[in-house]
């Protein structure tokens, strides 16, 4: 039993349900204080014990809130919005408790479309105190299927001033002037992150250029385009970002990430996820990146599947052989993520040593190897064993840190 329910089941042996001004009663802090490390379950009881329970318990359980109808067909959408308009009709106050928003639609074939309705334009507006917001599917959103009252209330959202964190995934924009006139609307985000956003075209020059560019801390782009590309520099203050993430599925994109790499100053945090076959080359340099600190590489093992030339270990050596020298970079970081028949291969691995113990990484302090699985139906346990004889010299030196994800 959590420590709040306890508090409650005393409270009701001894007959009081409100502590508030009763002599010898708990003081509202230390009910708030208990309440702030309960779980949810425990603070849907609470919030029903007691007034003085009631504030801080829905307060937690409306921090994050997460809008996902049922993806069975015959489960009506408009049922699930008049549901939840009638709960915030009855009590407005518990919009005000959500944080962090997340919307998601198009959950699979069939699934309701619920969020691209007027009713849920009245909804968006009453979440006033929003700090982070995230808008996803896993089936193509277009942008222009969008109602005019929810593309007004999505801008209202974005133009909160408590906003500051944005994530869009599977987002199809027909036109670069509709993303910017969206993502100008916001002042005051420090994340940005485009999953899965396409920009089809390109339709202004200057459409993409803000008189005051966000000044975002961290931008992710995963996997992006060109048009997209054209969309956020010119929307963003590069010069300003500390955290950066592209994910490349071509070697043409391979440019187009150096060209944003080029155009940052005081990134300390740089994640590239491989996604492409053609290894051979690699036109990434971080030469110029004199304050990077951490450097995160992600390649898939698919070895299999893949062309014989495919060596995603020799490519993620030619990007980190292109730092400066000396580097500040301090940790480094190897996302793998492998299937049962590829285990023997990460034995690869050797190959990126001479490189993580050569002069120029003399500041690396830690190297951290995060395996992942492909399939969940194998346990990648075995993988750790591999990757400590892979890399021995970082075992000797106390460098390495392997963490096994995807375990079954």
């Amino acid at each position: 039993m959590s420590p709040a329910l306890i508090v409650s089941s005393k409270l009701k042996l001894k007959g009081r349900l409100d502590m508030t001004p009763v002599e010898g009663g708990v003081p509202q802090e230390i009910i708030d204080l208990i309440l702030d490390f309960t779980d949810k379950k425990a603070l849907k009881a609470c919030s029903c014990v007691a007034r003085s329970f009631r504030y801080t318990s829905q307060k937690h359980l409306f921090s994050d809130i997460r809008l996902k109808p049922s993806s069975r067909f015959w489960l009506k959408s408009d049922l699930f919005i008049e549901r939840f308009l009638k709960i915030l009709t009855r009590s407005p106050h518990l919009a005000l408790h959500v944080r962090a928003l997340t919307l998601v639609e198009g959950t699979g074939i069939g699934s309701p479309v619920w969020m691209r309705t007027e009713q849920f334009a009245s909804i968006l507006v009453m979440f006033a105190n929003l700090t982070k917001l995230s808008i996803e599917s896993q089936l193509w959103l277009n942008w222009r299927s969008f109602p005019p009252a929810l593309v007004t209330a999505l801008h209202g959202t974005m133009a909160l001033p408590t906003l500051t964190s944005v994530r869009l995934r599977h987002l199809r924009f027909e036109q670069s002037s509709e993303l910017i006139s969206l993502l100008q609307c916001s002042r005051n985000l420090e994340f940005l992150g485009l999953s899965q956003v396409y920009v089809r075209g390109i339709d202004n020059e200057n459409a993409g250029i803000l008189d005051s560019p966000l000044g975002l801390s961290s931008l992710e782009l995963d996997p992006f385009l060109r048009p997209l590309i054209h969309s956020v520099t010119g929307a963003v203050d590069l010069q300003r970002l500390r955290f950066l993430r592209t994910t490349i599925s071509s070697t043409e994109l391979e440019a187009e990430a150096q060209r944003l790499l080029d155009s940052t100053v005081h990134l300390e945090h740089y994640h590239v996820h491989l996604s492409h076959h053609q290894t051979g080359t690699s036109t990434i340099t971080l030469r110029d990146l004199r304050l990077l600190r951490t450097l995160e590489i992600t390649v898939f093992f698919e070895f299999a599947t893949s062309p014989d030339w495919c060596n995603p270990v020799a490519w993620a050596a030619r990007v980190l052989s292109s730092v400066p020298s000396p580097s500040r970079i301090q940790h480094v970081i190897l996302n793998v993520h492998v299937d049962e028949r590829e285990l023997r291969y990460l034995s690869r691995l050797a190959d990126l040593e001479p490189v993580l113990t050569a002069p120029a990484l003399a500041a690396l302090r830690r190297v951290t190897v995060r395996l992942d699985a492909l399939d969940v139906d194998f346990s990648i346990s075995g993988g750790e064993r591999e990757v400590g004889e892979a890399l021995p010299a970082l075992c000797r030196l106390g460098l390495l840190e392997i963490v096994l994800l995807g375990l079954t």
